[in-house]
């Protein structure tokens, strides 16, 4: 955990530097290193995948049933890091992260349209030519993992993406 916040603040002091950033047009973008190799990563993909096949609760936190924001805040808990409450919090608290640069561990946020507010988050399991798959609780099927890249739901969502490391 120390390490992560050393590299934030390292990460800070270069910010003058084009080499660890890309360019973002309206919020900073965080460095894309592959910190999926990260062991607490791992673990955390390990903690989601283990809760896949429990229901939907609207306001659901914990194994009884989750809702979406509900369920990414549990498993970062039991992963030892916080995470706000719900999914516009989850938002402003992550890096922003673009879509393409997204790694296992991250989150990703949905939206009705690009000016609308946040509805919905999903953990980030994979992001390689196949798309994105993410595993989240929907209201439909509970905690699932699924390529939203191939849904003809999700994608007509606007997405944006974050990273959270352990703060």
């Amino acid at each position: 955990m120390r390490k992560h916040l050393l590299f934030i603040i390292g990460i800070s002091f270069l910010s003058t530097s084009c080499i660890l950033f890309r360019p973002a047009s309206s919020s900073t973008l965080v460095d894309t290193e592959k910190y999926s190799d990260d062991p607490s990563v791992s673990e955390l993909v390990s903690i989601a995948k283990s809760l896949e096949g429990t229901p939907y609760k609207f306001g659901g936190t914990n194994t009884r049933g989750f809702d979406c924001s509900g369920f990414t805040s549990y498993v970062f808990d039991k992963n030892n890091s916080s995470l706000p409450r719900t999914s516009g919090e989850q938002e402003q608290y992550a890096e922003s992260v673009s879509i393409k640069d997204l790694q296992a561990g991250d989150l990703v946020f949905f939206r009705s349209n690009k000016v609308g507010r946040v509805f919905h988050v999903a953990l980030v399991v994979d992001n390689d030519k196949n798309g994105l798959t993410v595993i989240h609780a929907t209201s439909s099927r509970g905690v699932v993992e699924e390529n939203i890249s191939r849904s003809s739901y999700w994608t007509k969502k606007y997405w944006t993406g974050g990273r959270v490391y352990n703060k």
